[in-house]
C-alpha cells in the first residue's frame, strides 16, 4: 500500500503539466473556442506571415475584408505558407478569419473553425465575444461553401487567396 501511494505522489505532479490549449478541448462550448482566439500560450501565424495584408472577399464570400491566422498545431502541415492539396489539419488545429469594417477598418467578426476529433467545428464571434454563430448551430451555413474546397480540408483561401 505504502509503495501504491508513494507511485500515485510521484506521478500526480505530471498529471497537471498539460497545455489545455495545445490539447483538444473536450467537451466544445463557445466560450471555450472563444477563449483561444487570443490565447497568448498559442503561438499564432498570419496567412503568408504577414500581418498587415487585408484579404479581400472573393465570389460571393460572406465573410468582408480580412486577416487570416494559424495556431502553431494547423501550421504544423503547412508546406510554403498553406496546406498542400488533399492535405489534413490534425486536431486542436485553430483557424481564425479577423473580418474587419472596411468603412473604418475596425474589427467586427471572428470566423473560426477548430478541429476536433476529426471534424471542423464552426463558430462567428461578435467583436466583442457575444456569439454570432455557435458552434452547435447547424454549420451547413459553412460547409456549403468550404465544402468546394475538400481538396484542402474545408479551408476556402488556400484556393481563392
Amino acid at each position: 500500500m505504502k509503495k501504491f501511494i508513494c507511485l500515485c505522489l510521484l506521478c500526480t505532479p505530471f498529471a497537471f503539466c498539460t497545455k489545455e490549449s495545445a490539447e483538444p478541448i473536450g467537451q466544445l462550448s463557445d466560450s471555450k473556442l472563444y477563449s483561444l482566439l487570443d490565447d497568448s500560450s498559442q503561438y499564432f501565424r498570419y496567412y503568408y506571415n504577414n500581418p498587415n495584408v487585408f484579404y479581400t472577399p472573393a465570389g460571393s464570400s460572406p465573410h468582408g475584408i480580412f486577416k487570416l491566422r494559424f495556431n502553431a498545431k494547423a501550421q504544423s502541415v503547412f508546406v510554403a505558407s498553406k496546406l498542400p492539396v488533399n492535405g489534413t489539419f490534425p486536431d486542436s488545429s485553430l483557424v481564425i478569419k479577423d473580418v474587419y469594417d472596411q468603412a473604418n477598418g475596425n474589427l467586427i467578426i471572428y470566423s473560426v473553425m477548430y478541429k476536433l476529433q476529426g471534424k471542423w467545428n464552426w463558430a462567428e464571434y461578435n467583436a466583442d465575444g457575444s456569439v454570432l454563430h455557435g458552434i452547435y448551430k447547424n454549420p451547413g451555413i459553412c460547409t456549403s461553401c468550404h465544402g468546394a474546397s475538400v481538396n484542402r480540408d474545408l479551408v476556402a483561401s488556400f484556393d481563392l487567396h
